[in-house]
């Protein structure tokens, strides 16, 4: 940790690929899980006890925030390839 940011790295898993990239999180952040290059960050609040998930594909730059949830519960994220789609499991508590 400097000044404040966690530092972590994306390495591309392909033979002949030199190429990564630095990740820059905020404070209190860490890397949820991730699946296909798609990145869930969490980000704790210890005022309010809360936490919230980013969606990140670091290729693209894009992001989304999803809305804030109690610290107590717990989170799954994956794949559906049912539905095609990612998903982010947000059990009650």
């Amino acid at each position: 940790m400097k000044n404040g940011k966690t530092r972590f790295t994306l390495h591309y898993d392909q033979d002949g690929f030199e190429e990564s990239k630095k990740l820059h999180l905020p404070p209190f952040s860490s890397v949820f899980g991730s699946c296909n290059g798609l990145i869930c960050v969490q980000v704790f609040s210890f005022v309010d006890a809360r936490v919230n998930f980013i969606l990140w594909n670091p290729s693209i730059q894009k992001h989304i925030s999803l809305p804030m949830f109690r610290i107590s519960e717990a989170a799954v994220f994956g794949f559906d390839s049912r539905t095609n789609d990612y998903k982010l499991l947000i059990l009650g508590g």
